[in-house]
């Protein structure tokens, strides 16, 4: 099963008391795509982003949010493939395939 773990390109800061990404690098040739996004997290993605220091799978990340939330499993997995999505294309990211 694949794992995710944050990289290097991304801090994250505290501000105004909100969680911001701040992207340090942005991987690109193409000009107009070098553009930085900076991401507020929510409570669930403050959660997430914490979790995700070390590597974990989708399973991992929905019981986190699952123990930490009144959330069931199915929308708390629904969550957690959302926000791996939107942090794999931003770079925030990367997908450790198993060996």
């Amino acid at each position: 099963m694949a794992r995710f773990v944050r990289t290097a390109d991304v801090v994250a800061r505290r501000i105004a008391g909100e969680l911001v990404l701040v992207p340090i690098a942005v991987r690109t040739d193409d000009a107009e795509r070098r553009t930085a996004n900076f991401y507020v997290l929510n409570g669930s993605g403050e959660v997430l982003w914490e979790r995700l220091g070390s590597p974990a799978d989708i399973e991992e990340l929905t019981s986190e949010l699952v123990s930490h939330f009144e959330v069931g499993a199915e929308q708390a997995r629904g969550d957690v493939l959302k926000f791996l999505s939107e942090l794999r294309e931003s770079g925030a990211i990367v997908t450790l395939e198993p060996n």
